[in-house]
């Protein structure tokens, strides 16, 4: 009998002991520090009477600072720069970019490189932002395709009449147009604007590269920079640097400079005169550009860009450029660099470091006439457009403190 007592006692306990504070057999269930029945089933947290300070049933209360006590009248709060305090007379505001607390430094919110919000400078790296309401773009902006193209057919007509005539003496080979200004730092040249003799091709002809004087003269008239255009069929000054021993012209000269380079040359290294690119005007079949883009630029990749602000000159054309909707590309199919070009002799034969391009246009990209088998009038204008941006921009650079003659 006294056993029977015992084990139902046993039974007894060990089911009570199943029961959580709740009341749940084998409940989870607990009391927290506040004497609290939590957890389980209760649907309450852990300590959830106790205030920030650790105190039951207290009254202390964080606020947005992290601060806890019982006076509400102190409670701080996070303004827009993530400062928090309970001084509302402190609160940062936005600067005029749009940046709470800012300072309208530039690249920040709506600001350009200027730190003008809204503003139109364009920030192309290594320290060159630009300012276009600081350039003058009237030649651009006062021009159309209907003012202007009938100009650049006149030019080719008369180049035409010359294209493959031998160059009566080396005075005459080119055309030569002269700075209207003595802060003009850039040449433009189209050494193919009529056939070469190159010794190495059929009938020793090189083909002239139509409407690249055309283009040349245009240039010069809109933005009054210098210009070397060829007159005369003469040896390839792309070709040659020097009188080849083949020539057909000057036999007494050879081994002497080509007129065309030496006429650059000698106007580069002129003190007087502030060049520091060249921009080498060429063209190209349709069927020599594999993909869709109207230019491949020649740099020699990268060796005839030796300004100081060389290694940027790209991202600054290709953007130009682009705002007229002509892809480019740079030395893909004419590096510039192969044989004698102009650039090349740039690079490496006049005295001074400048940067010199050799742009190789697609045919579709070069005309005027509109008796042309193909006449794509728009792709002209924007072309010659371009390079009116490109000249200017440029120029502005060169002429600014961002280089050093």
């Amino acid at each position: 009998m006294k056993k029977l007592i015992l084990l139902s006692i046993l039974l007894i306990v060990g089911c009570r002991e199943l029961d959580d504070c709740d009341g749940v057999k084998r409940g989870r269930a607990e009391l927290d520090d506040c004497g609290e029945c939590v957890r389980g089933t209760t649907g309450l947290v852990y300590n959830y009477l106790m205030d920030c300070s650790g105190k039951c049933n207290g009254n202390a209360i964080l606020d947005d600072c992290s601060v806890c006590d019982t006076d509400t009248t102190n409670d701080g709060a996070i303004d827009n720069c993530g400062v928090c305090d309970n001084d509302s007379t402190n609160d940062c505001v936005q600067d005029d970019c749009g940046i709470w607390g800012g300072n309208n430094s530039p690249n920040t919110g709506t600001c350009d490189c200027t730190g003008i919000p809204n503003g139109i400078a364009v920030d192309f790296g290594c320290g060159i932002c630009i300012d276009y309401n600081s350039i003058s773009f009237s030649k651009v902006n006062d021009n159309t395709s209907t003012s202007l193209l009938p100009t650049v057919c006149d030019y080719k007509n008369n180049f035409s009449y010359t294209y493959n005539t031998p160059a009566p003496n080396m005075e005459s080979s080119y055309l030569f147009f002269d700075s209207e200004n003595d802060t003009n730092s850039i040449i433009i040249s189209a050494p193919h604007a009529q056939r070469a003799y190159r010794y190495s091709e059929s009938d020793n002809t090189h083909s002239r590269d139509l409407y690249t004087g055309a283009y040349a003269q245009i240039l010069h008239n809109l933005t009054g920079m210098p210009t070397i255009i060829a007159k005369y069929k003469t040896d390839d000054p792309n070709y040659y640097d020097y009188i080849p021993s083949e020539t057909v012209l000057y036999g007494d000269y050879i081994g002497e400079m080509i007129p065309y380079k030496k006429k650059i040359k000698e106007f580069i290294e002129d003190d007087s005169n502030n060049i520091m690119m060249v921009i080498d005007l060429h063209g190209s079949k349709n069927d020599h550009f594999e993909r869709t883009w109207a230019i491949d630029i020649g740099t020699g990749d990268g060796q005839s860009l030796n300004s100081e602000i060389g290694e940027c000159i790209p991202s600054i054309v290709t953007y130009i450029f682009e705002q007229y909707d002509i892809q480019i590309s740079y030395d893909e199919v004419f590096s510039g660099w192969t044989n004698e070009t102009v650039t090349r002799f740039i690079a490496q034969d006049v005295n001074k470091d400048l940067d010199a391009m050799q742009f190789e246009m697609k045919r579709d990209y070069r005309g005027g006439c509109s008796s042309d088998t193909e006449y794509y009038p728009d792709n002209y204008f924007n072309m010659i457009m371009a390079y009116t941006e490109l000249i200017f921009t440029m120029n502005y650079i060169y002429n600014s403190e961002i280089v050093t003659q």
